[in-house]
């Protein structure tokens, strides 16, 4: 993921197609790159979900090995 800017104290979650949670950090400072490895993940679309004080944003994740 990229950011376009530092962002303090946002959370990122990440769900599976079936809505069950895979992955979250909460109250994280990200500095406009962030790395996570989906290797033990299975292929297939996952949904993020950030928020901050600067508001939330939804985007896809396809992984695929």
């Amino acid at each position: 993921l990229r950011f376009p800017d530092a962002i303090e104290e946002a959370n990122i979650t990440i769900y599976d197609a079936s809505g069950r949670l895979i992955w979250t950090r909460s109250n994280a400072r990200w500095s406009g790159l962030f790395l996570l490895d989906v290797s033990p993940w299975a292929n297939g679309t996952y949904h993020i979900q950030l928020s901050s004080s600067h508001g939330m944003g939804h985007a896809p994740l396809v992984v695929q090995h």
